[in-house]
Formats: structure tokens, sequence, C-alpha cells
């Protein structure tokens, strides 16, 4: 057996091709028209069987191979198409029954009038004897069909009548369910009412027993009213003392309070002294140097030795000297007024609650506005920058050194 042919003969054996009753009525199914060209679906199922059986016939005998290669992929090309045909049918739906109908027909023609194969192969099946056999069968089938419609709608009727029974069954159960439960509800009724009864007995039980403890409880009340109004008189007692304790304390931390700061500043006052020694005694020896040399210039000056250039920058070299003089002073004279600020602070923090005590005793009133005013003033006074209060001293209470320019001076009356 060549290629091509096994090809074939696998193609006839497909499920589809076996048995065409199940398409015939697939078709039926689907409302789909069953005649094309006066060639109807009958005549085309047992043309295709018998092309079949024609086929595997000849391929079983060798016939098949003796035909050309062409012939062949004919026959599997018509095959292939008519097969793609009843799968749409099957699987999509399509109405494709007038192109199924008209390959059937051209693969009849190419077999039995192209090839003549008909010729060839002895013990063909009677054409008209298979159609009238099909038609005995449709109608056999047809018959069937209608025998089982009635059964199907008897079938319903007899359903529906069940349904009917069985919901008229369902109202019956429905309905002694209610009753049963009516009667257990009564019954449930019964007995809550009779625990309501023993309830409103035993709350009347529990309630005069609740008055008896409520009495009990409101005599504890009043003897708790009665410690609490002497433990009320001893919490004013208390607080009265803690008043009286509370201003003492206050006292005592303001006179604390203004004690640190006069310690503080006494502590500076001392540590400025030593400082104010310093540059005391700085100041005396520059001056003693500045005189010194002043007095050796103006010896040399009456001996007129040396000469008006030499003398003249003598001269220049006590500007030096006369600086640190100046230096030495205005040092001196800033730590003199630090020393003075800080012993008034001292004082004034030191005395300060004793003058506010005094105040409050002696003024009253309106008048205490006076006491404020006089706290204010003294609190800016002890809190301020002492080197902020020598600054806004008068320039005139600077110490000021011009002994240079006094000595240029009584030079120049000499010279001339």
């Amino acid at each position: 057996m060549k290629a091509k042919s096994e090809e074939i003969k696998q193609l006839l054996d497909d499920d589809s091709f076996v048995d065409l009753m199940p398409l015939q009525q697939k078709i039926r199914d689907l409302k789909l028209p069953v005649e094309h060209n006066e060639y109807t679906l009958n005549e085309a199922v047992v043309d295709f069987s018998n092309v079949r059986d024609l086929l595997l016939e000849s391929i079983d005998n060798g016939v098949l191979d003796d035909y050309d290669i062409n012939s062949r992929e004919t026959i599997q090309s018509h095959l292939t198409s008519i097969k793609s045909n009843i799968d749409n049918i099957y699987r999509k739906g399509q109405r494709e029954v007038p192109s199924l109908l008209n390959k059937i027909q051209n693969l009849k023609k190419y077999v039995f009038l192209s090839m003549n194969l008909d010729l060839r192969v002895s013990g063909l099946v009677d054409y008209k004897a298979k159609i009238s056999e099909l038609n005995e069968l449709q109608q056999k089938y047809n018959s069937l069909l209608n025998e089982i419609e009635d059964a199907a709608k008897t079938n319903k009727e007899i359903h529906s009548q069940v349904e009917i029974i069985k919901e008229n069954l369902s109202q019956s159960n429905d309905l002694i369910n209610q009753q049963k439960k009516l009667d257990e509800q009564f019954a449930v009724r019964n007995r809550n009412t009779s625990k309501i009864t023993s309830e409103l007995e035993s709350r009347h039980n529990r309630t005069e027993s609740m008055v008896d403890t409520i009495s009990e409880f409101h005599e504890s009340i009043n003897n708790y009213k009665e410690s609490l109004d002497d433990h009320e008189n001893k919490t004013q007692e208390l607080i009265e003392n803690n008043k009286e304790l509370e201003s003492k304390i206050t006292d005592l931390l303001s006179s604390a309070v203004g004690g640190a700061l006069g310690k503080t500043f006494g502590e500076r006052k001392s540590e400025l002294k030593d400082s104010e020694i310093f540059w005391k005694n700085a100041t005396f020896v520059a001056i003693l140097i500045l005189f010194g040399a002043a007095g050796a210039l103006y010896f040399e000056i009456l001996s007129g030795v040396d000469e008006t250039a030499t003398i003249i920058s003598k001269i220049s070299l006590l500007i030096p000297a006369s600086a640190a003089v100046w230096f030495t002073a205005s040092n001196y004279n800033r730590e003199r007024k630090l020393l003075e600020e800080y012993a008034f602070k001292s004082s004034l923090s030191l005395s300060l609650d004793s003058y506010r005590k005094v105040l409050n005793e002696e003024l009253d009133g309106d008048e205490r506005v006076k006491i404020a005013e006089f706290l204010i003033n003294s609190m800016e006074k002890i809190y301020s920058s002492p080197l902020e209060n020598i600054s806004k001293h008068s320039p005139k209470d600077e110490i000021e050194i011009s002994l240079f320019e006094k000595m240029m001076n009584s030079i120049g009356k000499n010279w001339k």
C-alpha cells in the first residue's frame, strides 16, 4: 500500500465519516436546509457511504494504488474539505449544508465518472435499495420522535400535578408546624408568667432588704459627714498653718537670696580690690619713671651740652612713658569704679528685704504701689551690668594724663 493511499484510508476511518446519522440529527436540530439543487441530505449520506465503501475496498485490493498520485491527491483534497464542513457543523453550527452536499456530489462524480472506479470493483451496494432503506429508517426515527414528544408531554403533565400535590402537602405541613409553634409559644408564655411571678416576689423581698440596707447606709453617711466636717476643720487649720509657714519660708528665701547676692558681690569686690591695688602701684611707678626721665632731660637742656636735634629725639622718647602713665591710670580708674559698683550692689541686696518689710508695715492701700516701684528700681540696679554703669559716667570723671603736653609747653617757653 502506497503512502498516499494510507493517508486516504486514515481519513475514511475518521469518526466523522464512519457514522453520518449523528450529522443528520445535528442538522435537523439546528434547523438547517436538508436539500440543495434537488439533492437531499439522505441521498448525500447514501452516496458518501457508497463512495467510502468503494474507496476502502479499492485500497484493500490495491486497485487505488494503480492510479497516479494526482488522482489520489484529488480524492484526499475532497475528503479533507468534506471533513472540514462536517467539523464546522458539529462545533460551530455554521450553515454549511449546501457546501457539504456540493462537495459530496463532486467526490461522487470524480470517483465514478472521472476515475471510473466502479467499473473495476465488483460487489457494489445497490444505490436505490440503500436510499429506500434510509427513508424507512428516517420514517421510523420520526415516528419514534413523535412518540417521545407525546411521552414527554405526558410526563410534564404528571410532573406538574406532582408539584401541585407537593406544594399542597408543604402548605399543610407549614400549617401543622405553625400550630405546633403556637402551642409551644403558649406553653413558654405560661412558664414565663410563672417565672415572672416568682421573680416579682423575690424582687419584693430584695426591695425590703434593700430598704433596710439603705437606712443603714444613710446612718453611716451621716457618720461620715460628721467625720468629714471634723476633717474639714482640721484641714482648714492645716491650711492656715501652711500659709504661715509659706510666708515664713518666703521671707527666709528672700533673705537667703539677698544674702547670696550680697556674698557674690562681696567676693567680686574682693577680687577687684587686688586688681585696683596693682594698677594703683603701676600708675605710681609709671609717673615716677616719667618724672625722672623728664628731670634728666631738663638738666641736659639747662647745661646746653647736646644739640637741638638730640634733645628733640630724647624728648620723643618720653612719649611711651606718657602712654604707659595714661594706660595704668585709666585701668586704675576703671577698677576703682567697678569696686564702688559691686560695693553698692552688695549693700543694696543685703538691705533690700529689710526695706521691703518696713515699707509693708508702714504703707497701706494705694501707697503699696510705691513699694512695687521701689522694688523694681532696686532690682534693676542690682541686676544691671557694672560695665554699662561705668560707661554712662561723665567724661569729667575720667583721669586724663597730659603731662607730656604740659612738659612740651614748658620746654617751649624756656627755649624761647
